[in-house]
């Protein structure tokens, strides 16, 4: 596993609970329409950094797949 991952793993579970609240506060249409758009702007942020967190795992795992291909059997 990579070094990094565990708190890779905090950081996106952290990203992610971050991102359903702004879900639920926009959803809920509680928000003064300045607030709804910080609220989706920051949407978007924390979306770009799940995105990268996903990006880096999935080379991570792409990486460990080829490694192991080139080992054959």
């Amino acid at each position: 596993m990579e070094a990094g991952a565990p708190e890779n793993m905090a950081a996106f579970e952290g990203i992610m609970a971050r991102l359903e609240e702004v879900v639920r506060r926009l959803e809920a249409g509680e928000a003064t329409l300045a607030e709804s758009l910080e609220l989706y702007q920051e949407a978007q942020a924390l979306s770009r950094q799940a995105q990268a967190l996903l990006e880096r795992a999935e080379a991570v795992l792409t990486a460990d797949v080829g490694d192991g291909e080139a080992e054959g059997p």
